[in-house]
């Protein structure tokens, strides 16, 4: 299980795709508040996180 954080919606789809097309499962989040409902959620095995997003960072 992958967490995807990107705060950009086609980097995020286009990373999505990329990542589901190799195998992985997905969860996506558009920004750090939303990843880290996640992570209080489930546990993931890799976080892709963008480093600079509004409000708080990667």
């Amino acid at each position: 299980r992958v967490l995807l954080v990107d705060d950009s919606l086609v980097t995020r789809e286009m990373e999505r795709r990329l990542l589901e097309d190799a195998g992985f499962h997905v969860s996506a989040a558009g920004d750090a508040v939303e990843a880290l409902g996640l992570l209080s959620e489930r546990s993931f095995d890799c976080v892709v996180t963008d480093i600079e997003m509004p409000g708080m960072d990667g």
